[in-house]
């Protein structure tokens, strides 16, 4: 990277030191390649680095030609001016899907930080921050386990108390429609919301009173039953339930190939004012609950999956074993730091 590069990089990572919270800094190499550069709160002299994806580069860059370009940068920029809302194509595009590692982003020192962008666009390859080390420890895992298998019967509790509300919601709505009120050609025809609405009624009525293909148009599609299993029905599914031979669509010109008779619509009044079957709500089964290793086994799936963007080897055995390790040595560190507090404020 060119000494100019250098400073403008330099200078980007200044402004951002010298802003009294935090925030971040987008940079913008000549050739279009973005980094987003973001403080470190423990350590001011250091910043954190990642690039960002293809797609979000600018496209000045598009008569800049990169004559070593094996990660496939120059054919992404162009495939995307000329489909903007096409997903660039890069072959190592998974490496920019860092975002889960971002906390475990190692920061470094300014001149450090520009060495390592240098050589990523001097080497034309995707600059791969280094992360920590992965860490276990049991607590954590126990904790999680706790957490997980807690909101696993929170949602089933929840699951089967809606089931009881909906169930008595269905049972209401169904009483109101059969109300003395009520007509009684239209006793029990409902929808979600209560009894049919009057307009609703003079339609079925009209329907009733002369079949034809413009009264059924306008009673087709309307919703005249509600209940727990089936959910809402239009006059046409219960026509389709009713009749093998019913239309399950319309024809090419957009018109009915038949309609139901008198007789038939009868039916699927009659059917639609059945009152719902009670359906008691069954406290669910709980899922198999989370345990130990199975948080284990999804931590791993998901540090290996960090590593591979990034190019590393997934994690062995043995690597598992060094993570424990580590944990119980930033247990022992805590405890340590704990006494030191108790100490001071004893003193």
């Amino acid at each position: 990277m060119d000494v100019f590069s250098r400073r403008s990089l330099l200078n980007a990572i200044v402004r951002l030191q010298d802003r009294i919270e935090g925030g971040k800094v987008c940079w913008r190499h000549a050739n279009g390649r973005t980094f987003e550069i973001t403080p470190d709160d423990q350590e001011p002299d250091k910043v954190r680095v990642i690039e960002n994806e293809p797609r979000l580069y600018d496209v000045i860059c598009l008569n800049r030609i990169w004559w070593d370009d094996p990660n496939g940068y120059e054919k992404a920029y162009r495939s995307w001016s000329c489909l903007p809302y096409q997903e660039p194509s890069i072959r190592d595009k998974s490496l920019f899907k860092s975002f889960k590692s971002r906390l475990r982003i190692i920061s470094l020192p300014v001149e450090d930080t520009i060495d390592a962008v240098s050589d990523a666009i001097d080497q034309n390859r995707v600059y791969r921050p280094l992360i920590t080390p992965f860490v276990l420890n049991y607590n954590d895992l126990r904790s999680q386990v706790k957490r997980e298998n807690m909101q696993r019967i929170r949602n089933r509790n929840e699951y089967y108390y809606s089931k009881q509300i909906k169930q008595k919601e269905i049972e209401n709505v169904y009483e109101q429609s059969m109300g003395a009120d009520i007509p009684y050609f239209f006793r029990g025809i409902r929808n979600e919301g209560g009894p049919i609405c009057e307009d609703g009624r003079n339609c079925l009525l009209s329907f009733f009173n002369s079949p034809s293909i413009d009264t059924w148009d306008k009673v087709a599609d309307f919703i005249i039953s509600y209940d727990i299993i089936n959910g809402d029905r239009t006059v046409w599914e219960i026509w389709i339930s009713l009749d093998p031979s019913a239309p399950r669509s319309l024809n090419e010109d957009g018109d009915w190939p038949k309609i139901p008779d008198k007789e038939m619509f009868i039916r699927i009044l009659k059917t639609a004012r059945t009152a719902p079957k009670p359906k008691p709500a069954r406290m669910p089964k709980i899922f198999p609950l989370a345990t130990i290793d199975s948080v284990l086994n999804l931590k791993v799936i998901q540090e290996n999956a960090i590593r591979r963007n990034l190019e590393m080897t997934e994690l062995t055995d043995a690597e598992v074993n060094e993570a424990f390790s580590r944990g119980i040595q930033s247990l022992c560190g805590r405890a340590k730091r704990r006494q030191k507090v108790r100490g001071r404020m004893g003193q």
